[in-house]
This record gives structure tokens, C-alpha cells and sequence, in this order.
């Protein structure tokens, strides 16, 4: 067996591992990481000695994630930068466009993997809102993405 399947094979375990103690104590697990494993995303903001050793293997990357979060830094020095909260509020960007600036084409697995990490980093640290609240106003963003924001529900969990 090569060490790449090895790997594999341990991340496999690490992630079932994972899933287990999460049913066995929901409330004592953070959502945002079980979220992270259930759907592949390297858990940023819940991020352990593990989940650095297995970084190669998610598939939504630690680059990926990063890249995200930078646009969303500099979107918030931009919202910031603004005297008056109502010009703050008219610069945010809607989906598409946030979407545009990370270089992503629309309806493309990257643009479902942008909705999951965005879904990811709302649930670790919900001081995102003001932001993502915009993406999901009428007509700034996928229909199916209005609920970027909503509370969490086990249902959105791949077991």
C-alpha cells in the first residue's frame, strides 16, 4: 500500500472518528467543525494537529478557505473605510461579484464549494453576517443559497 492511500485511509477513520463523537454528544462539538467534515472542507477556524495532517486530503483545501477569507478581510476593511453605515451597507458586494473577484465562473463545482465554505465559515464565526446577509438578498445571489445564514440543522450533515 502506498502512503498516499494510507493517508487516505487514516483520514477516512479520522473523519468516521469524528462523526461518531459528534452523535454520540452533539453539544459538545462544535458545529462548524462537523460541518466541515461532513462536507470536506479544511476546518480553519477549528484547526488541530489532525486536521494539519491531513490537509492534502480534503478537498475544499486550506488554500481554497483562505483564499475566502482574505476577500472577506478585505471586504470588511472596505466596509469600514466608510464614513456614513448606509454607504458602508450600498458597497458590499452581492454573490456574483464576490464570486468575480475570487476568479470563479458561475455554476461551476468551484462556485457550489465557495457556498459550502462560506456556509462553513458562518457557522465558526457568525460575525460574517453583515456580508453574507447581502449574498442572499433577492437577486444578489442563487436563489438556492438564501440560506447561507440560517441556523444550523443536523439535516445538513453527510453521514
Amino acid at each position: 500500500m502506498s502512503d498516499v492511500n494510507t493517508i487516505k485511509g487514516l483520514f477516512y477513520i479520522y473523519k468516521m472518528q469524528n462523526k461518531i463523537l459528534y452523535k454520540n454528544d452533539p453539544d459538545g462539538f462544535p458545529v462548524s467543525k462537523i460541518y466541515a467534515i461532513c462536507w470536506d472542507i479544511y476546518p480553519i477556524y477549528d484547526e488541530t494537529e489532525e486536521s494539519k495532517y491531513f490537509e492534502s486530503c480534503y478537498s475544499i483545501g486550506k488554500s481554497f478557505v483562505e483564499k475566502i477569507l482574505d476577500l472577506l478581510a478585505k471586504i470588511d476593511d472596505e466596509y469600514i473605510s466608510y464614513e456614513s453605515e448606509g454607504d458602508a451597507k450600498r458597497s458590499l458586494p452581492d454573490y456574483w461579484s464576490f464570486l468575480d473577484r475570487l476568479g470563479i465562473r458561475r455554476h461551476s463545482t468551484d462556485d457550489f464549494n465557495v457556498y459550502k465554505t462560506l456556509r462553513y465559515l458562518f457557522l465558526a464565526n457568525e460575525n460574517l453576517k453583515y456580508i453574507l446577509d447581502n449574498f442572499v438578498q433577492r437577486e444578489k445571489g442563487p436563489v438556492e443559497y438564501q440560506g447561507l445564514t440560517r441556523d444550523f440543522d443536523e439535516q445538513e450533515l453527510t453521514f
